[in-house]
């Protein structure tokens, strides 16, 4: 069905409507929707339906604005009401195990309205950092009814403790649905513990939690390094995951709008100064820890002693950079892929399953001019420099 929407807060002539469809806004008289209405991309990844096959395997967020989430939490809200069913699969008795569905709390705003974007990050390392959505713990629901009468849903009025008054309350222009909480903790699931997390819409006031993937980024102050750092850096997919470059002496980098750096007049773009993390890549310990520390999903190795004459002037060193430290952090990889079903001192469940991209030159692999082998190249390849 159709429904369309209209401001409550102008009656006079010049009234602006939208058309609701499954969630989304769509303007019909060229002017734009209210700010803080929930807004979906037009291929309906934020707008899922009950049949979706996600909701079996995802870790999922419900979202509830301040103080309901408390109230929830401590059992003075016993129901929550929406205008629309819970996924079956979420609900616990449903399918025969306790599924937990993380409470992710939000300001309190206009009712019924949810002014939180599609894609939020929620940052667990550190509780302080500014988030529109905040991780409070998580409930199991056990049912989801729909009202059939004013009547019915104000005798449950100490359970839901709606605001009759508010735009929450009855009414029988929309349905309204219970859903019924049975357990629920201030914990986190092991799933969300200790991590950035992306926070993406799939129903209205559910999202899907997924850890922010950490791509690392050796050599990150030189010129392949520098540059790889500021594309990912300006990606429009950069808020789902964490860049961190790392460089050895040179630590501030600049960054400029275009590939090449404008002229050393004031008229150009001014450059981006980005901050860079310290490792010296020859110090195994050091990156052991570090990596320990980041725990990266991803490694791109451009960390390099990229001139060939020194390989004939300074062997041992050369060696060192471009040999025994790419070797160790394969080994790293290694290691820490085998601690994927290991719990951390905390408990949360480390799921670092880190790859390891190798960079080679023309010096080694002609790119298929001659050889006619092409990238991506595997370790059996045939080197024809």
């Amino acid at each position: 069905g159709l429904l369309v929407y209209q401001d409550p807060h102008n009656s006079g002539p010049n009234k602006r409507g939208y058309l609701f469809i499954r969630s989304r806004y769509v303007v019909i008289d060229g002017t734009p929707p209210p700010t803080n209405a929930i807004m979906m991309d037009a291929a309906g990844d934020h707008a899922k339906t009950h049949a979706w096959t996600g909701w079996v395997n995802a870790t999922i967020g419900l979202e509830l604005q301040s103080p309901f989430a408390e109230y929830v939490l401590n059992g003075r809200k016993k129901i929550e009401t929406r205008a629309y069913a819970l996924p079956p699969d979420l609900i616990s008795s449903n399918v025969g195990k306790q599924v937990k569905i993380e409470i992710l709390e939000s300001k309190k705003g206009r009712d019924g309205v949810s002014s939180i974007p599609n894609v939020v990050s929620i940052n667990n390392k550190d509780r302080s950092a500014p988030s529109l959505l905040k991780r409070k713990g998580w409930c199991t629901i056990t049912r989801s009814f729909r009202y059939r009468s004013r009547q019915q849903f104000e005798a449950d009025a100490d359970k839901h403790l709606v605001d009759p008054s508010s735009g929450y309350g009855w009414t029988d222009k929309r349905p309204v649905y219970g859903w019924v909480v049975s357990t629920c903790g201030f914990d986190s699931c092991d799933d969300v513990k200790n991590d950035e997390f992306i926070a993406e819409r799939r129903m209205r006031s559910l999202f899907e939690l997924t850890r922010k993937s950490t791509i690392l980024i050796t050599g990150a102050s030189g010129m392949l390094g520098r540059a790889l750092h500021r594309l990912l850096l300006n990606s429009s997919s950069s808020s789902k995951y964490s860049i961190v470059g790392t460089g050895n002496t040179r630590l501030q980098v600049n960054h400029y709008s275009e590939y090449f750096p404008p002229s050393n007049d004031d008229t150009g773009p001014k450059p981006k100064t980005v901050q860079l993390h310290q490792l010296n890549l020859l110090d195994f310990q050091a990156t052991t820890d570090f990596l320990q520390k980041h725990r990266p999903d991803v490694i791109v190795h451009c960390a390099a002693e990229r001139y060939p004459d020194a390989f004939e002037t300074n062997l041992e060193e050369s060696t060192k950079l471009n040999v025994e430290s790419t070797r160790h952090l394969a080994r790293e990889c290694q290691r820490l892929a085998t601690l994927e079903n290991d719990k951390d001192e905390d408990g949360s469940i480390n799921k670092s399953r880190p790859y390891l991209i190798y960079l080679s030159t023309s010096y080694v692999f002609d790119g298929g001019v001659t050889s006619n082998e092409y990238p991506p190249y595997k370790p059996q390849s045939k080197a024809n420099p």
